[in-house]
C-alpha cells in the first residue's frame, strides 16, 4: 500500500501511486511525490491546511462536494504549481480542468511539459469555492511520446483544482497537417498569425530556429510573443513560412489587411502570401518605429478564384517582421463613407449638419455618431461603447471596446477612417490624459458588427490597482478641419 502521507523529499519526478497515462485524467491530489520545491511549490508549505489525504505535504487539500467525491486542492494560488509524471502519447489534445473560484478574477493556469509552455488557460469564476465547472483549453499538440513532467501552476488569485484530463481530439495526431482549433479559418474574416496549422516543421511552417523565443502561446519553434490583439508570429524573417487551412465562402474580389510592425535597421522586407499554390498578394512590410507599434497595410483588388477548403501560405521575402494578422474584406462590403455623404444621406438640418453639431440633441455630436456607428438624427441612436476589465499575466486592466468604420487605417489606439480620426487617451485621475493605452483583444460575444464596420478594444498600458481608478476616452478629429473635435 503507497504511503499516502508524503514523507521525506524523493527524486524528481517519482509518481504517485501508480504511473499516469495520457490520454486520460489526472486527480490534483495524485501530484508526485517529492516536497516542497521538487514535486510542488506552496506558499504555506510547512501544513496542508484542509489536513486531508496527504497530511504531511505542504499542499492544501480538502474532502471535495463535486459530483464524484475524493479530494480537492485549495488555495491553489499565485505562483504556486505542481508536477506530475505520466506517460504520454503525442497528438492534439483539449485540456479540461475542473475549477472552483469565487473570486471575481480567479488566476490562470499555465501548462508546461518537460519545462516548455504548452497552453495557459484563463479561469472564469465560478461563483463559489465549492461550486465546480469543467473550463477548457482547446487544440493543444503534444509532441512528446513516453513519460514525462507535467507542471500546471498559477498566476493570479486562488482556485480550487479537483483534477485535469487530457482528452485526444478526434481526427487530431502528429501526423500529417490540421488545422488549429479543429476548424479551418474562414475567409471573408481574419486569420491570426499565431494560428497557424498543426504538423511541425517542414509541414505546418518553417522557422530558421528550433525554438518559440516568445516562450508563449504553443510549443512549436515559431517565434510568439504578446500582441495588443493577443498573440503574434515575431521575428518572422526571410524563407520562413507559415501554413493555415481555411474555407473560402466566395470567390471575388477582396481586399487584404494585414497588420505588421519592424523595427529592423536595414529593412522589413515583404510578404507573399499564396492560395491554393498561387500568389494572391504581396504585403510591403513597414518601418513601425518599434516592434509594438503596429500598421494596418492594405491590398487591394486581391483575386479569389474558387471557393472550398484550401492552404494559405505566408512566407517572409527579405528582412525581418512581426505579424500579428491577416483579414480578408469582400470589396462588396460597403466602403468607408465621407462625412458629408453620411450627412447628405441623413437629410440633417441645415444649420446643424456640421461635424460638431448635434442634430439629434443626444450629447453626441453628429461626427462622433459617424464614425462610431449611430444616428445623428434619431436621439434613441448612440454609439456602442463597452467598459469592462480584461486580464493579462495576472493582472487587470481597464478595457473600451467600441464600434468603428471598418477598413480605416492606424490601430486600435490611433486610427482614421473617412475622414475621422479616432483616438484613444486615458487617465488616473481625470485631471491629466496621458495615461499610455494600447489596443486590447474584443472581448468574446459580441454581436456581429453591422456591414462595414468592426469592434475594437484598447486598454490602459498600466494594471488598475486594488481601490484605484482608471479611465478612457474617445477623442475624435476630424480631417481638414482641425477646429472640430
Amino acid at each position: 500500500m503507497p504511503d499516502w502521507s508524503g514523507g521525506s523529499a524523493l527524486a524528481k519526478g517519482e509518481p504517485f501511486g501508480a504511473l499516469l497515462e495520457l490520454p486520460g485524467r489526472i486527480e490534483a491530489e495524485a501530484f508526485d511525490r517529492g516536497g516542497q520545491g521538487v514535486a510542488y511549490r506552496d506558499g504555506d508549505s510547512e501544513i496542508n491546511l484542509g489536513g486531508a489525504f496527504r497530511p504531511g505535504e505542504g499542499v492544501d487539500l480538502e474532502p471535495t462536494l463535486d459530483s464524484g467525491g475524493g479530494f480537492n486542492v485549495f488555495r491553489f494560488g499565485d505562483s504556486e504549481w505542481l508536477e506530475f509524471t505520466a506517460v504520454v502519447e503525442p497528438g492534439i489534445y483539449d485540456f479540461h480542468a475542473r475549477v472552483a473560484s469565487d473570486r471575481d478574477y480567479p488566476g490562470d493556469l499555465y501548462f508546461s511539459i518537460n519545462g516548455v509552455p504548452v497552453g495557459t488557460l484563463p479561469v472564469s469564476s465560478t461563483g463559489g469555492a465549492q461550486l465546480w465547472e469543467t473550463q477548457t483549453l482547446p487544440a493543444v499538440r503534444l509532441d512528446w511520446k513516453g513519460a514525462v513532467t507535467i507542471r500546471v501552476r498559477v498566476e493570479g488569485p486562488n482556485v480550487n483544482l479537483n483534477w485535469i484530463e487530457f482528452a485526444p481530439r478526434t481526427g487530431g495526431g502528429s501526423a500529417g497537417r490540421a488545422p488549429f482549433g479543429g476548424e479551418p479559418a474562414s475567409i471573408p474574416g481574419r486569420i491570426e498569425a499565431e494560428a497557424f496549422d498543426f504538423g511541425g516543421q517542414g509541414v505546418a511552417f518553417s522557422d530558421a530556429e528550433l525554438l518559440n523565443h516568445g516562450r508563449t502561446f504553443r510549443n512549436e519553434s515559431v517565434d510568439i510573443g504578446e500582441s495588443g490583439t493577443g498573440f503574434a508570429v515575431n521575428n518572422f524573417v526571410d524563407g520562413e513560412w507559415l501554413r493555415y487551412s481555411v474555407a473560402v465562402a466566395d470567390p471575388g474580389t477582396y481586399m487584404l489587411r494585414a497588420a505588421v510592425s519592424s523595427d529592423h535597421y536595414e529593412s522589413p522586407g515583404n510578404l507573399r502570401i499564396r492560395l491554393g499554390g498561387t500568389d494572391i498578394a504581396t504585403v510591403p512590410g513597414r518601418l513601425t518605429g518599434s516592434w509594438h507599434e503596429w500598421q494596418i497595410a492594405e491590398i487591394t483588388g486581391v483575386k479569389i478564384a474558387s471557393a472550398g477548403e484550401q492552404t494559405l501560405e505566408i512566407e517572409a521575402d527579405g528582412g525581418w517582421m512581426n505579424l500579428d494578422f491577416l483579414e480578408f474584406v469582400r470589396t462588396g462590403d460597403p466602403a468607408p463613407q465621407s462625412y458629408a455623404a453620411y450627412a447628405a444621406a441623413l437629410d440633417l438640418p441645415p444649420g446643424a449638419d456640421q461635424p460638431g453639431d448635434d442634430a439629434d440633441r443626444d450629447g453626441r455630436s453628429n461626427g462622433e455618431e459617424f464614425a462610431l456607428g449611430s444616428d445623428a438624427s434619431d436621439g434613441a441612436s448612440l454609439p456602442d461603447t463597452r467598459v469592462d476589465t480584461v486580464r493579462a499575466a495576472g493582472r487587470d486592466y481597464l478595457r473600451l471596446t467600441f464600434l468603428r468604420r471598418a477598413g480605416g487605417v492606424g490601430t486600435g489606439t490611433n486610427s482614421e477612417v473617412g475622414g475621422v480620426g479616432i483616438e484613444a487617451e486615458g487617465s488616473f485621475d481625470l485631471r491629466a490624459w496621458n495615461a499610455s493605452v494600447v489596443t486590447a483583444p474584443v472581448p468574446n460575444g459580441l454581436p456581429d458588427p453591422p456591414a462595414g464596420f468592426e469592434f475594437a478594444s484598447v486598454r490602459l498600458a498600466a494594471p488598475v490597482t486594488s481601490g484605484g481608478s482608471g479611465f478612457l476616452r474617445l477623442r475624435l478629429r476630424f480631417v481638414g478641419d482641425p477646429g472640430v473635435e
